[in-house]
């Protein structure tokens, strides 16, 4: 491994030992600690997205005609107006990659690519190392990712470091590229000493409800309410089973973003001051009964928690053709919650209500955007209603038979107060 300019090593894998210091690169080393010492049970791939590929035809090779002369043709240098790229990821632990075609480059072709992956790969965590390209980082794709949590994205730097790490042998640093071929080695070797295993069976996806069941959100209502420190958001759910199953337990999810343009910066900031449940204060009710709940993820930055029907003193399913009612709240401080809400569709639902409430001293405004699959964001279409009330100022905002899988983000900020850094956001869903 080569050392600073000040003769230092290098600083090791931040997710292993955080040091910061002269001459140390931290960027740099985080990408290559995620080969030498991965998360454990983690999954490493190496992406890459080379292109536009054109196909062109060369003429026929000089040859010599029946009488003796020689016949020559021209060299043929155009091209087709077909152009491709090549989505490649390569595993370096044992050398397998996944590939595919596609006639651009964009945040749904990228997509699609990290589906590819997470098949190939269905159990623990996936870190993909890849470039620092707007596909990476848009507002669909990240809106993708929030329903697939085991994919984490490792950018690559920008610059020498990022060059390092990316070109490998050229300009004779080629740290990483050694490091992928011994890699490589050590896993033939393994194939070579171990005799062959069965590949285990794919894995069957969860059923996130009772099989049989078909949940309808009849109305989902969000109060989110900030008073200078903390924001503290109530969910209510009006939920019709209209399957032929009980229902026994729903899913949520808590999902925070301090900073969504600078995902590096916000990994950071997460792993020094993580989410915790003790200061989410997560309560849930329904009929009148407190509903114990049991987290499925906990993530510095995300949690999805499964909220039960059932307590000490009982259950109480939602059996097929009711409708009940469900509330919950949780806290989460503004320095970890930012300037947005998001509210996403992941069932049919029939009404869809978002309330902003914040002190009116802030002069606060709101705007909102909304994306789809096959859409990026554009402008809600009606805008929040706003009204001013004993020292509070509410905005309301309003939509019917949202489409399934859409997203509502509400922005907002505050005139009276000092700006935040450019980049500076979070979100709530």
């Amino acid at each position: 491994m080569r050392h600073g300019r000040r003769g230092c090593a290098l600083a090791p894998h931040p997710v292993l030992d955080a040091i910061e210091g002269p001459a140390l690169r931290p960027k740099r080393t985080r990408i290559i600690g995620l080969y030498t010492h991965p998360p454990e049970g983690a999954t490493v791939i190496c992406a890459d997205e080379p292109g536009p590929v054109i196909p062109r035809t060369f003429p026929p090779a000089p040859a010599w005609s029946p009488d003796g002369h020689r016949i020559k043709a021209e060299l043929d240098y155009t091209r087709g107006p077909e152009k491709t790229w090549v989505y490649g990821g390569l595993r370096p632990c044992d050398g397998q990659a996944v590939t595919m075609t596609a006639s651009s480059r964009n945040s749904v072709f990228h997509q699609q690519f990290l589906q590819l992956l997470e098949n190939a790969n269905p159990d623990g965590d996936i870190w993909i190392v890849t470039d620092n390209l707007s596909s990476h980082n848009s507002v669909s794709t990240r809106t993708w990712l929030e329903d697939h949590p085991r994919i984490h994205h490792a950018i690559i730097p920008v610059g020498p470091c990022g060059t390092t790490c990316k070109r490998g042998p050229e300009r004779g640093q080629g740290d990483l590229a050694a490091l992928v071929r011994h890699e490589q080695a050590k896993a033939r070797e393994t194939r070579v000493k171990r005799p062959p295993v069965a590949p285990p069976a794919p894995r069957m996806p969860e059923q996130p409800y009772a099989t049989g069941s078909a949940l309808i959100v009849e109305h989902d209502a969000a109060c989110l309410k900030y008073d200078g420190r903390n924001y503290r958001l109530t969910m209510r759910r009006l939920l019709r089973n209209t399957g032929t199953e009980p229902v026994t337990r729903y899913l949520i999810r808590i999902s925070v973003d301090r900073y969504p343009g600078a995902p590096e910066r916000s990994n950071a900031h997460y792993r020094a001051d993580p989410l915790t449940w003790e200061e989410l204060a997560l309560t849930a009710t329904c009929r009148g009964e407190n509903m114990r709940w049991q987290a499925k993820h906990d993530r510095d930055a995300f949690k999805e928690v499964w909220l039960l029907f059932d307590n000490e003193h009982g259950r109480f399913p939602l059996y097929p053709g009711e409708s009940v009612w469900i509330e919950y709240t949780y806290t989460v401080s503004d320095d970890k919650w930012g300037n947005w809400f998001q509210r996403a569709v992941r069932l049919p639902t029939e009404q869809l209500e978002v309330q902003l409430v914040f002190p009116a001293d802030l002069d606060p405004v709101v705007w909102g955007t909304e994306t789809s699959m096959a859409a990026e964001a554009s402008p809600l279409r009606t805008p929040p209603v706003r009204s001013d009330e004993a020292g509070l100022r509410h905005f309301t905002w309003i939509t019917t038979t949202p489409a399934l899988h859409a997203r509502y983000r509400l922005e907002w900020r505050f005139r009276a107060r000092p700006e935040p850094e450019p980049d500076q956001g979070s979100s709530g869903d």
